[in-house]
């Protein structure tokens, strides 16, 4: 069974936000802010390596500040089930790790993450190395409308608005607030100027001689009396 983990704001205290551990864990994590943490934002990695059957994707969530980012908790564990879109870390904190998932044993030097992986943005280097199939960004400072505040709405001008992958075929296509990501999605767990989508729940027609009444309710009116 899959677990998700989605929409959460995750702020304060000394440990890990998100930690995932079990070597058969098939999750995926998104729309999460995870902030003002003193370890990890998002830790995953059991001691002795992933099964064959694990698969973690890691989607448009915003990191940021916390003492470490998001990464593998163990240094030798290899993260190839992993799959990291349209993520945030920004964490200017002691340890100053954004993304780091380390290198395996094979030849190259490139993080052991899913090749799919793409479009994270952080403010060292380590956006593009954890973005190989492209779109990732390094050494952007994302503008958040008040982060002292604990609000990570992106600020007008902001680095990631329009910069990320459409990830409709993964995740449901609403951020954190439950506002629709429009056609260039953001980098990161809110949409800027998103809008509030609604589902239709009930369309009535009456029809007389010469004209036609058209009424409907939708899902959010009715969920609201």
């Amino acid at each position: 069974n899959e677990v998700v983990v989605r929409q959460n704001l995750v702020r304060g205290g000394s440990g890990q936000g998100i930690w995932v551990n079990d070597a058969d864990t098939v999750a995926t994590i998104s729309n999460n802010v995870l902030a003002s943490l003193g370890s990890h934002g998002i830790a995953l990695g059991p001691l002795g390596g992933w099964s064959a059957g694990s698969r973690i994707q890691i989607l448009n969530n915003t990191v940021a500040p916390n003492n470490v980012g998001a990464s593998s908790y163990h240094s030798t564990v290899s993260s190839p089930s992993v799959l990291l879109r349209n993520n945030i870390a920004y964490n200017p904190g002691y340890f100053a790790v954004q993304f780091y998932f380390p290198d395996g044993a094979d030849p190259d030097t490139a993080p052991d993450i899913d090749p799919a992986s793409s479009h994270n943005l952080s403010i060292d280097g380590t956006g593009t190395t954890h973005s190989p199939a492209g779109g990732g960004i390094d050494n952007a400072s994302p503008s958040f409308v008040n982060a002292g505040s604990f609000d990570y709405h992106f600020a007008g001008g902001s680095a990631g608005i329009d910069a990320g992958a459409n990830l409709g075929g993964l995740i449901e296509p609403f951020d954190i607030d439950n506002e629709a990501r429009v056609s260039t999605w953001d980098i990161w767990a809110d949409e800027y100027n998103g809008f509030t989508a609604v589902k239709l729940a009930e369309v009535r027609a009456t029809g007389d001689d010469s004209s036609v009444l058209v009424e409907w309710e939708t899902a959010q009116e009715l969920d609201n009396l």
